[in-house]
């Protein structure tokens, strides 16, 4: 079929106008946005901010004082556990018939170079006595005291008391020589702390004291 002057007209006006349709669609939508993978951005809260009164006076902030810092409590070691320190034990005692620290009554010392001591008392006997000081004793009990004698001319008596305790009485012959020594042992009480031990006897002449060993 031929086609005449207005057909071409009519279909010429048509892509005119679906052309002009076309550009003007795109611009009556909106932009798209672009950057979809940019986050959101978060306001931050408003923070007021108080001025302090040294601010507001126009002074330099006062510093601040340094909190107080309470010792810890000190905790003492225990002492070390230690063994109780042993019991005294008696020490032997030896005292010279002629120590100056010995009451003397109407007796005398006399040198005696064979006596253990140097020296002896003599004229012991008939009223006449020697009291020996024992002093300081820490640990009292039974005792063993060795009497160091000299004696001559047969047995001699003798008697022994211990503070106030009973008498002992003894006869002594010795060695039958006043310058060679000879001993006697007696079991004795000893208190603790200080003792007199006394020597005499009441009518009859009696040895001759060198000194005591008290064990």
């Amino acid at each position: 079929m031929t086609m005449d002057g207005r057909s071409w007209w009519a279909i010429g006006s048509l892509a005119v106008a679906v052309l002009a349709t076309s550009l003007a669609v795109p611009s009556l939508l909106p932009a798209p946005d672009l950057d979809l993978a940019a986050p959101e951005a978060t306001a931050s809260p408003a923070v007021e901010v108080t001025p302090s009164a040294d601010e507001v006076l126009g002074r330099s902030p006062s510093p601040s004082p340094s909190p107080s810092v309470t010792p810890s409590p000190s905790v003492s070691s225990p002492p070390p556990s230690s063994a109780p320190p042993p019991a005294p034990a008696f020490q032997t005692i030896r005292i010279a018939a002629t120590d100056p620290a010995n009451e003397r009554f109407r007796v005398e010392a006399t040198d005696c170079p064979t006596c253990a001591s140097g020296s002896r008392i003599q004229y012991l006997g008939v009223g006449q006595a020697l009291t020996v000081h024992v002093r300081g004793v820490l640990v009292g009990g039974r005792r063993q005291m060795t009497i160091y004698y000299t004696c001559g001319g047969g047995a001699r008596p003798l008697d022994v008391i211990v503070n106030n305790g009973d008498k002992v009485s003894l006869e002594l012959a010795g060695n039958d020589s006043w310058i060679d020594p000879a001993t006697v042992t007696v079991p004795i009480d000893l208190p603790v702390g200080d003792s007199e031990i006394r020597f005499f006897h009441a009518t009859e002449s009696s040895v001759d004291l060198d000194q005591i060993v008290i064990r």
